[in-house]
């Protein structure tokens, strides 16, 4: 049986305009910053490396069995310090 994940809201981003720092360690600044370097890494822009597209599935598997490796029962996480 397929598992869901529940829909959890996040809170609000900080204002940038009023929490610079704060912003830029929110995960919406990760995400804004990620998305537009993904979108020049499918346009061929970025000068230091390429994206192979095909390579998207074993990239994430790789990524979801070193996080299955890493986690902890008590939620810490070993071996990524």
């Amino acid at each position: 049986m397929p598992t869901s994940t529940p829909l959890i809201e996040l809170p609000p981003a900080p204002n940038p305009q009023l929490d610079p720092s704060g912003y830029l360690r929110s995960i919406y600044a990760v995400r804004e910053t990620s998305r537009h370097v993904f979108d020049a890494a499918l346009k061929g822009r970025l000068t230091n490396f390429d994206v192979d597209m095909t390579k998207f599935t074993d990239v994430v598997n790789y990524v979801v069995s070193i996080i299955k490796v890493c986690a902890c029962s008590d939620g810490d996480y070993r071996g990524l310090s």
